[in-house]
């Protein structure tokens, strides 16, 4: 059991509860990522893949500040930030001044140590070895020092463990059996992921930039080899591969004791291929997708704090997104028109935020805020085709620490989600049945409105229960639609259905 010194309540924020590296000794943590996955009432949520910035967002900080990332996600960040560098662990629940909740009502403030020198580290684990003799061997080396830099190159193999060998039984809807076979499946593939960052002071303030560069190789191979009714084989062998790129800045400043101005700039692209290759009885079925995306982003972020119990929060965000995707389908040496095949989808997006937070007295934290978005969204090749769409998204919490171990929060938003871009281009999955699916451009993004209320006992800082409740009213719900496409061929396709 921890040392009751270890925990603190409000010790490093207000409303925070402060978790120190002796609380975690026990369990001889190696990152902080290790750490967090040990702070009693806090589960850990990585963020969103989505556009943008904003609505991407994690449940953890690093001294206060979102890493300017998202393709190097939270947690490798986190798994590269040794324990002996953390000097606490803050839990804020409801909000604290200063801290930017990123939209959540729980977080942690991870708040590293100043200076420390430098240190590297090389690890090397071979996490399993599969019974036909593949091994999944990574090795990551990685320095940094401090504050101002660090570095970290990982070197991995992977298997698929979803691919295996088993049996297949297929059934109609009244029981009858359709196929029974025997399948062999073998899924694996590589990695090579490099990623660096440098802070330092500029212009009164604190610059940090930040880079990632990652190759990944995956390759399937399945063999079905049906026994009954009839005998015969299916085989579908499918490779992908990717290269990503990133860039990303972050400068903060503060403007007097009580204001202080963000500004982050990130730069994101992607070169995907993908290919498969479908064989039964009488047919051969060649796809190839071949896909580029982009995204640049700006967005800044002004705080003023009034006093200890009022401050306010304003921030704009635009970015551009763009995909292009080019495919190709053939079935026994004749190409075959796939609806959506070649497109190039853009999207010009913007929000503004403003919100505040009232703390009336230590017990009772209020935030409201309001974003406005607007998006422009087109397409061109084979289809043309383009629309522009606002939302106004509301939100409200509201927290009472009906006592020191006594939490409880709500919480009512509009929450809108965005156009997958995968959704516009065509796709497939032979081996379950689906055959591709095409694209839809024509879609509309899912939104609801969502209540919560969360009620949370802690005990003394070393555990919690937590008992949360929450209700979505839906709209525009995205799922598969028929599409009809040249000569009476039917395809699925991504549509809303309500």
């Amino acid at each position: 059991v921890a040392p009751e010194a270890a925990v603190q309540a409000g010790a490093g924020q207000q409303g925070a509860i402060s978790y120190r590296p002796e609380f975690f000794a026990s369990f001889q943590p190696v990152t902080a990522m290790e750490m967090i996955a040990r702070v009693p009432g806090f589960t850990f949520d990585g963020g969103d893949d989505v556009r943008g910035f904003a609505g991407a967002a994690g449940n953890v900080l690093i001294d206060g500040q979102r890493p300017a990332a998202k393709t190097d996600n939270l947690e490798n960040i986190l798994r590269r930030l040794p324990a002996s560098q953390v000097e606490r662990l803050d839990l804020i629940r409801g909000s604290a001044p200063g801290i930017d909740m990123q939209g959540k009502t729980v977080l942690v403030n991870v708040i590293r140590k100043s200076g420390g020198g430098s240190r590297g580290l090389v690890a090397f684990a071979n996490n399993y070895v599969i019974d036909d003799g593949r091994a999944a061997p990574a090795l990551r080396v990685g320095g940094s020092n401090g504050r101002s830099w660090e570095a970290s190159l990982l070197v991995a193999r992977f298997s698929d463990d979803g691919a295996g060998d088993g049996p297949g039984v297929r059934v109609s809807p009244t029981g009858q059996l359709l196929r029974r076979s025997n399948i062999e499946t073998e899924g694996h593939g590589h990695e090579i992921t490099l990623t660096s960052a440098y802070e330092t002071p500029v212009l009164g303030g604190r610059l940090r930039l930040n880079g990632l560069v990652r190759f990944e190789e995956y390759n399937y191979d399945e063999q079905n080899r049906i026994v009954a009714p009839t005998l015969f084989r299916l085989l579908d062998q499918f490779g992908e591969d990717e290269r990503q790129l990133e860039l990303g800045a972050r400068f903060n400043r503060s403007l007097g004791e009580r204001s202080s101005l963000e500004v982050t700039l990130l730069q994101r692209n992607e070169d995907e291929h993908f290919g498969e290759t479908f064989e039964a009885p009488g047919e051969i079925t060649f796809f190839t997708l071949d896909s580029k995306t982009g995204e640049s982003i700006a967005r800044s972020v002004f705080k003023h704090r009034l006093d200890d119990r009022l401050s306010f929060e304003a921030s704009a965000e635009g970015a551009f997104n763009w995909l292009e995707s080019k495919t190709r389908f053939v079935e026994n040496g004749a190409p075959i028109a796939v609806p959506a095949a070649n497109v190039r989808v853009e999207e010009t997006r913007g929000e503004v935020q403003g919100k505040a937070i009232w703390r009336p007295d230590p017990k009772w934290t209020f935030e409201a805020g309001v974003r406005q978005e607007a998006s422009k969204i087109s397409s061109s090749g084979d289809v043309a085709l383009g629309k522009t769409l606002y939302f106004t998204k509301p939100r409200a919490t509201v927290s009472w620490a009906a006592t020191p171990t006594l939490q409880l929060r709500g919480r009512i938003e509009r929450e809108v989600g965005q156009l997958d871009f995968d959704d516009f281009v065509a796709d497939t999955s032979f081996n379950t049945g689906a055959g591709v699916q095409v694209g839809n451009p024509d879609l509309n993004p899912e939104h609801a409105w969502v209540g919560e209320l969360a009620l949370e006992q802690r005990f003394w800082g070393k555990g919690a229960i937590v008992l949360t409740f929450r209700h979505f009213e839906l709209k525009d719900v995205i799922d598969t639609a028929p599409v009809f496409g040249a000569g009476g061929a039917v395809f699925d396709a991504p549509g809303n259905i309500g």
